[in-house]
């Protein structure tokens, strides 16, 4: 039997996809999810993958131990 419980603040649903990445890791993840780039995709698959690599970037650029 599969139980599950009651939702709450601190028990929150889990999606595949996650709407915000707070993480590099979570970032990273999210950008392999998205299929590799083809000239038939569809252009929010194209949008997606650019928003997500300039979060990654974003990310990047305030992660403590790298050079500005």
């Amino acid at each position: 039997m599969n139980r599950q419980a009651p939702l709450s603040l601190f028990n929150p649903p889990t999606y595949p996809f996650y709407v915000f990445s707070e993480t590099i890791d979570e970032a990273e993840f999210l950008l392999d999810q998205v299929p590799p780039p083809s000239s038939d995709e569809d252009p929010m698959v194209t949008k997606l993958r650019t928003k997500l690599s300039d979060l990654l970037g974003e990310l990047r650029k305030g992660a403590e131990g790298t050079l500005q």
